[in-house]
């Protein structure tokens, strides 16, 4: 009976050897899987905290365009008003408010004498002779700006030859 036993063990120890090796290679699978799942779960909170910060630094830089926009036409005004009238007061806060425009980022197109860019100016009139002469700008109408160096008012502009 002892014989008996022995080999029924032996048998018993195979399956329960096998038994432990596929339980352990299904738990290194596991494991794999879910250090998988980890470093995507990281790699998608990266992602999500980065998409965060570009949308606050494009909301944040679309309310400046806003805001930057929406003064341009007072300072055209002002600018106008100060041609016309010799008044150093004026002069001063016409600079003044350049001055604060452009510690936002803000700077004028310079084009008059300057070949004709159609990424930074938008033709008003043209009293070039010919088509094939060279447009240079003649005369400013209306000036352009960049904020951090992206056109948000085309120069309006008049070319000739």
């Amino acid at each position: 009976m002892k014989n008996q036993t022995k080999k029924t063990n032996d048998r018993n120890d195979k399956p329960e050897d096998k038994r432990d090796f596929s339980t352990s290679v299904e738990m290194t699978e596991q494991l794999d899987r879910l250090k998988e799942q980890l470093l995507r779960s990281q790699a998608d909170y990266q992602n999500l905290v980065r998409r965060g910060q570009e949308d606050r630094a494009r909301f944040a830089k679309l309310a400046t365009q806003d805001l930057v926009e929406a003064l341009l036409q007072p300072l055209d005004h002002l600018e106008m008003a100060a041609s016309q009238l010799s008044d150093p007061g004026l002069d001063m806060v016409v600079h003044q408010f350049q001055q604060v425009l452009n510690q936002f980022g803000v700077e004028e197109i310079e084009c008059l004498g300057e070949e004709f860019d159609p990424i930074f100016m938008e033709v008003v009139e043209n009293k070039a002779a010919d088509s094939s002469q060279q447009a240079v700008v003649k005369k400013v109408v209306s000036k352009g700006y960049k904020l951090n160096g992206v056109v948000i008012r085309h120069a309006k502009v008049v070319v000739g030859g």
